[in-house]
């Protein structure tokens, strides 16, 4: 199916961000230490190709892991007993995936429009 926009997973490579860890001595007392905790970034990026390949090449200074193409699931494709298998408990069915794609797609393509058709980077973890 030809679509209006396409949407892209991005994975930025790991980054060590200092976090806090409360600790209770023996004493009723807290204690405070910092620690690094490993840390991935994700966020989705929606427009059009020519959109989103302008995008990639500008000077972002982003340093990215892994892209994933954002797509509904076709029978026997390599994400098919991945992302969804039909006896698992935890994953969606590939009909449900679908059509949570879909509902997903349309939700996507509306704010697109909304931010006069221009691309959009949404954070998704």
């Amino acid at each position: 199916m030809n679509r209006a926009i396409i949407i892209l997973d991005y994975v930025l490579e790991k980054e060590y961000l200092p976090t806090n860890i409360s600790t209770h001595d023996g004493y009723g007392g807290t204690r405070v230490m910092e620690d690094f905790k490993l840390a991935q970034k994700c966020f989705r990026v929606v427009g059009t190709k020519e959109q989103i390949e302008a995008w990639e090449g500008a000077e972002n200074g982003l340093r990215v892991d892994e892209v994933y193409s954002y797509d509904p699931i076709e029978k026997g494709s390599y994400w098919d007993g991945i992302v969804c298998h039909p006896t698992s408990d935890t994953k969606l069915t590939r009909e449900q995936f679908n059509a949570k794609f879909e509902k997903n797609y349309l939700r996507y393509l509306k704010m697109y429009k909304d931010n006069y058709s221009k691309v959009l980077i949404l954070r998704t973890a």
